[in-house]
Formats: C-alpha cells, sequence, structure tokens
C-alpha cells in the first residue's frame, strides 16, 4: 500500500541535518582519541554533558520535525535555547580567561565568538524553514514562504472532480490562491494530478454564487482524529472560468466574508445555559467566534454563550459550525460557531468595534 503523506523537501533536508548531529559528533570523539566507534561507553565518558544533552535533543528534534510533530517544533526551540545560553555562558567566561574542550579540542576566544555567530546564524535559518514548512500550515492560519494569501477557515460546501471520481463535503480552509478539503481514505490520486473544485459562497450582490476552479493536487495528509478521511490541498489554476471565479473569490474573503479579530478573554458556554463551562476565546466576527476548550460539541449543536466586558456581558445563541478535538488545521483545540441570536446587539457592535481599534486583525 503506497504512503500519501507527503513531506516537503525542506523538512527531510533539515531532519536529516539535526540527525547527522549526533552522528558526527560521536564520530569525531571517537577519532579524536583514538578509539574504537565500538567502545560506545568509552566515546560517551569523552563527551561533556552538555554535549550529550545537544545529541540526545538533535535526535527528538529530528524525529519530530521528520513527523511534523508540535513536539518537534518545540524540542527545536528548547534545542536552540540550550545552544545560545551555553554559547554565552562561554563567551563570558572566556573573558575571564577560562580554558575549554569540546570533544578534546581546544577552544580559543575567538573559536567561541566564531561559533556563538555560526550557532545564531543555523538557528535562525533553520527557524525560518520551520516557520514556512511548520509553523505555518500546521499551527496558523498565516501564509507560508512563498504563498502570500492568508487562510481562512471557513466551511463551504464544494464538489471535487478528480477524473471519473467525484467528492463533496466543506472546506477546511480557503485562500484567494487553494484550498484544503477533505476526502475519502481511499482517495487515490497522486499529487501534481489537475481536477476541477466547485465552491459555494456569496457573489458581491450578496447571491448564492458557484465558483469553478481548475486546480492541481499539491498534498495529501492523514486526518489523525478522523480516521476515515485525508485533506488534501489543492492550488487554483489559470484559465477564464477559475479567472472568474477567483474575482469573485477574492470579493467574498475581503469583503463579504467578516474579518476575523484576535481576543483573548474568558466567557462562559454551555447547552443548557450560559455558565454550564469556562474557556477562552480565541478570536471573533460579527458573524461567529472560535473558542479555545477541551469541550467539544458535533456540528449542529445549539448553545449558549457569555462574554463579559466592561459593560456588562454580552449573551450570544450560537450553532457549533465546526469542531476541533485535536488542534488540526492551524488552530489550537477547541470549536467554532455561527452566532444565531444577539441578545446584546449595540454592546457588542461597540464591543467588536474596540477589538478592531486596537488592531489585533489576524490578517
Amino acid at each position: 500500500m503506497r504512503t500519501l503523506r507527503i513531506t516537503p523537501l525542506p523538512i527531510l533536508i533539515i531532519s536529516f541535518l539535526f540527525m547527522l548531529i549526533p552522528i558526527l559528533s560521536y564520530l569525531a570523539t571517537a577519532d579524536f582519541y583514538f578509539l574504537s566507534i565500538w567502545q560506545v561507553g568509552n566515546v560517551f565518558s569523552k563527551m561533556e554533558y552538555i554535549q550529550i544533552l545537544v545529541l540526545v535533543s538533535s535526535l527528538f528534534v529530528s524525529i519530530g520535525i521528520l513527523f511534523r510533530k508540535k513536539a518537534g517544533y518545540y524540542a527545536f526551540f528548547t534545542l536552540a535555547g540550550i545552544l545560545i545560553l551555553y554559547n554565552v555562558w562561554l563567551l563570558t567566561s572566556s573573558f575571564f580567561g577560562k580554558s575549554f574542550h569540546v570533544a578534546g579540542f581546544p577552544l580559543t576566544r575567538q573559536d567561541v565568538i566564531m561559533n556563538f555567530s555560526l550557532t545564531l546564524f543555523l538557528l535562525g535559518s533553520i527557524y525560518y524553514f520551520l516557520n514556512q514548512e511548520i509553523s505555518a500550515p500546521y499551527f496558523s492560519p498565516d501564509s507560508r514562504g512563498w504563498r502570500r494569501n492568508p487562510r481562512e477557515t471557513i466551511p463551504l460546501s464544494f464538489q471535487l472532480k478528480f477524473q471519473s471520481s467525484t467528492f463533496a463535503g466543506k472546506t477546511i480552509n480557503l485562500s484567494k490562491s487553494g484550498a484544503m478539503v477533505p476526502v475519502i481514505k481511499s482517495f487515490e490520486f497522486e499529487p501534481g494530478e489537475e481536477g476541477e473544485v466547485e465552491i459555494e459562497f456569496e457573489d458581491r450582490d450578496g447571491r448564492e454564487y458557484k465558483g469553478v476552479f481548475r486546480c492541481m493536487l499539491i498534498r495529501i495528509d492523514e486526518i489523525d482524529f478522523l480516521p476515515g478521511e485525508r485533506q488534501i490541498g489543492l492550488r487554483f489554476l489559470s484559465d477564464t472560468t477559475t479567472n472568474e471565479s477567483k474575482i469573485q473569490l477574492s470579493y467574498f474573503l475581503e469583503e463579504r466574508y467578516s474579518p476575523r479579530y484576535v481576543v483573548s478573554t474568558q466567557v462562559q458556554f454551555g447547552e443548557r445555559g450560559f455558565e454550564e463551562y469556562k474557556d477562552q476565546l480565541a478570536n471573533i466576527s460579527a458573524e461567529g467566534l472560535y473558542l479555545n476548550t477541551n469541550i467539544h460539541y458535533p456540528t449542529g449543536k445549539d448553545i449558549y454563550i457569555r462574554i463579559p466586558t466592561l459593560s456588562g456581558n454580552i449573551d450570544l445563541e450560537a450553532r457549533v459550525s465546526w469542531s476541533n478535538p485535536k488542534g488540526e488545521f492551524g488552530k489550537q483545540q477547541g470549536f467554532g460557531v455561527q452566532i444565531v441570536l444577539n441578545r446584546n446587539p449595540i454592546r457588542f457592535r461597540i464591543w467588536l468595534l474596540r477589538v478592531r481599534t486596537q488592531k489585533l486583525h489576524t490578517r
């Protein structure tokens, strides 16, 4: 059975480099002390504790990045912090006349300064690529690298056609240049193949519009918490029909789709009343909001939400539009809702205006 999980080349390269760090360090130590590489205990006994810590951390970073896990991303930051602090300590100590050896090699003050500079440069370069290939597409809705169009998490109805096969559902996220959509496990197409996707949204006049986009399959990933489905990334191509649909979609995303604003405040919510649970509000728009919480409801469930403000409570009746129990799709664990009834509309508008003027707009 072939694997359809496509790993970007920068991730493979960075993971390989971190895997090389312990291997090369081990071989260099064994060679310097004229030890056989099979004398594992003797080789490690010649290493300093910080060196062993870096070697072990590098393995965790390599594996985590390769499998694109959050733990790998955070392990990289931990390792970077350790290396930077260690280099600061080396640099500071060198000015007080202290001498150092790493794997038996003596370090001069010039070596320490050069090593510190090189460490900062390499860590900065690696962070840049990780931020493109891991952080953005997996932990945030922002554009990554060469993709300048921000993705919006909008569940719009779509119908996807590849050759004689048809798939339908709700989009996971969407931008002016592409979309991420769910498909069934038996989806058998490969990246690079072209198809057509029809997406329903509102046009300039607020009427239902079916945009037709020629598209190319660019990535396929497993959805961890939906065993029977995969998610695929589509890039919109250019032709007469697609270009017109792109214009309408751009207008929808910029004008008709309510912009979201980041706001971190504790709200009350529940299925039977306002005070069942308390958790953090992540972002909000005039039409809906997203809650960071480990409480989950099925799509379509009606709930109550209370937002405390300086002017008083804002009570909302809302309907769950999508649930995200595993923290996928660039968002933390939680769920998104559509506002059905606003019991305090004037207070809500004033509060939302304050949020907007604080320039916390996510786009």
